[in-house]
């Protein structure tokens, strides 16, 4: 709807503006299930060992909840 209205370069500088935002909210927030596997594995310096079963299960329920919708 923006880009129809009003082009693509207001559509790049909002997609950018979103971007950066996202970053500052969510951190380290990332889709790929690989993540906290690979934090266990090369032991990153913030991992801590109840953080990664909570994130696996955050991504098995979103698994499991969009696999049903």
């Amino acid at each position: 709807m923006i880009w129809e209205k009003y082009g693509t370069t207001v559509y790049a500088t909002l997609l950018f503006i979103f971007s950066i935002w996202w970053s500052l909210q969510f951190g380290d927030a990332e889709a790929c299930p690989c993540g906290p596997l690979e934090d266990y594995i090369f032991k990153d310096d913030s991992f801590k060992r109840h953080d990664i079963y909570a994130r696996l299960l955050g991504q098995l329920l979103g698994a499991f909840l969009t696999a049903k919708y």
